[in-house]
């Protein structure tokens, strides 16, 4: 259904590195869209990248309660705290944390989402080092959740 089982597949690949490949960089991409929205908005301290976590909180929460994965778990996971052993979570969670540390790119800014945005100027759109920081142990975060996903999968 839809483009994700084109790119992942609908069976594990034959490496623990290529199956670990293939989800990362589908993260990656996801992770750009991050990039993408806190570049182009950011209404009061909320950069429009945020937007992207929020959603895939929600998709990966139906996915998850339905067994709609590309490789489907045995059953449907019912919610309980089992969830915090899924890798879905911790790449969430480096999403969000991506978010974040990101949110001071943004080439336009609106007091709310009434108003009119304004451009930033370029010397005004900066990370600081903790941002970067932010940024870097998020991407750390994705790679230990895709090792962790694309483990669970070759292992099935």
């Amino acid at each position: 259904m839809g483009i994700l089982p084109t790119l992942a597949g609908d069976s594990a690949a034959d490496t623990l590195a290529s199956e670990f490949a293939t989800i990362f960089l589908l993260n990656m991409a996801g992770f750009s869209l991050i990039l993408i929205g806190n570049y182009v908005l950011r209404v009061g301290y909320f950069g429009f990248g945020g937007l992207v976590p929020l959603a895939w909180m929600v998709l990966y929460g139906v996915t998850l309660g339905t067994n709609s994965f590309g490789i489907p778990m045995a059953e449907p996971m019912a919610p309980s705290i089992a969830v915090f052993g899924r890798s879905g979570l911790y790449e969430m969670m480096a999403a969000v944390l991506l978010a974040v540390s990101t949110s001071t790119i943004s080439a336009n800014y609106s007091e709310n989402f009434r108003s009119s945005s304004v451009p930033v100027p370029k010397s005004e759109r900066k990370m600081d080092r903790e941002h970067w920081i932010g940024a870097v142990i998020a991407i750390l975060l994705l790679a230990l959740a895709a090792m962790r996903e694309a483990y669970m999968i070759v292992n099935l």
